[in-house]
């Protein structure tokens, strides 16, 4: 049994795994010549491309400027059509409006919260003109059903941007071969080390993609679009001087420096041990919550291929006696740590149209969600605690 109150120290929703070897590998950045744009940032894409069976990886500060790169890599630009699901993290959207495109958002699932290939079929005959580029996202960690949204956008010859924030170290297919972010293409796929997420760095994001055209693009974008090749500039007599470089259009500063990518890296090594130790505590979850009548996990315990990065809940508030904020007050109370992901963007005012506001599986899936603790230094009795707490909240009379 486990108590109704614990002494436990605060169960976040989500936390970096730091270890004595992710220390030292900063450390010794910290002792080297190079704190950025040194050796530590090709070897992290290096081992990145290995992993996950990419021709290139593309390292950056954040997931949110991976995102951006890619839109960038293919061209997108004012007036072109994107694709987005409602329910995600606003960064999948904007990276796409900073470019001036026009988000066309879709509809989800309810239960998955995923927009699947046929929310994908509905969105595409309701929109007008050419759509560039369809951006699925991998929520919660799920890979679920996105070979047939690739497959979809293939068949209509639409550049697909994969939105795997969540989803490193997991697979396209039960078999677990086709790694997410592996080379496919038409395929782009950007990835998040937020601490939260399956690797940390602080704060750091990469593309993965086949393409070496759209690689050295989004090399060149995230450092100020230097050139140092293919000169037009009028100074033709120091073309070929060590110095000497030319700008040719607006870019960015979206490089990481060493220090994160030295962190990366020994994270890195340690990718399977995080994602299986991150599916045992799903597991765990899912074990606890079987056959409750209010509380139905997102996960299912058969799923061996993706790289859970929250565990999800859905509550069934019209059995209950408490609202959803007063679910996560008195968890907080118990020191378990809860989020929502995520207010669906037709909600937000960045986005609310009368013609977003027919999106009702984002809605549903928003109204009931609520994700709980998950990481991989967790224990079983972590877990217990938390699923014994929900469920004593949820069951109160």
């Amino acid at each position: 049994m486990v108590s109704e109150t614990s002494d436990m120290s605060f169960l976040p929703y989500g936390r970096q795994t730091i270890e004595e070897d992710d220390v030292n590998a900063v450390i010794s950045v910290l002792k080297s010549d190079f704190l950025t744009t040194g050796p530590a940032i090709p070897a992290f894409e290096k081992k990145l491309e290995q992993t996950v069976g990419a021709s290139h990886a593309v390292l950056c500060n954040s997931g949110t400027a991976a995102l951006h790169l890619a839109f960038k890599a293919i061209g997108l630009t004012q007036g072109d059509k994107v694709i987005v699901p409602a329910q995600t993290f606003v960064a999948t959207a904007s990276a796409a409006m900073h470019e001036g495109a026009e988000v066309i958002l879709c509809d989800v699932d309810p239960s998955s919260g995923l927009m699947t290939a046929e929310y994908v079929k509905d969105a595409l005959r309701k929109t007008a003109g050419p759509v560039k580029a369809i951006c699925p996202v991998l929520l919660n960690g799920s890979s679920q059903g996105i070979d047939e949204v690739v497959d979809l956008a293939k068949s209509q010859d639409i550049t697909v941007i994969i939105d795997a924030c969540h989803a490193l170290g997991g697979y396209y297919d039960e078999a677990r071969i086709r790694r997410i972010g592996g080379n496919q293409a038409h395929v782009l796929t950007a990835f998040s080390f937020h601490p939260v997420k399956t690797i940390a760095m602080g704060e750091g994001g990469a593309v993965t993609t086949h393409s070496e055209d759209f690689a050295e693009s989004m090399r060149s974008l995230r450092h100020h679009g230097i050139q140092r090749a293919d000169f037009k500039g009028s100074l033709t007599q120091d073309y070929g001087a060590p110095w000497y470089h030319e700008f040719h259009s607006t870019a960015y500063n979206y490089r990481a420096s060493d220090m994160q990518a030295a962190l990366g890296l020994s994270q890195l090594a340690k990718l399977d041990r995080f994602v299986e130790g991150r599916r045992l505590l799903v597991a765990e979850y899912c074990t606890h919550f079987d056959g409750d009548p209010i509380i139905t996990p997102v996960a299912s315990i058969d799923d061996k291929h993706s790289a859970w990065h929250l565990m999800a809940v859905h509550l069934n508030f019209d059995k209950m006696k408490v609202d959803k904020i007063e679910v996560v007050k008195a968890l907080k109370e118990k020191n378990i740590g809860t989020q929502v992901h995520y207010i669906p963007l037709q909600r937000q005012p960045l986005f609310e149209r009368k013609d977003q506001q027919a999106l009702t599986g984002a809605d549903r899936y928003y109204q009931t969600i609520l994700s709980l603790p998950l990481y991989p230094s967790m224990t079983k009795e972590d877990v217990a605690y938390v699923s014994a707490s929900l469920k004593g909240i949820t069951q109160k009379s």
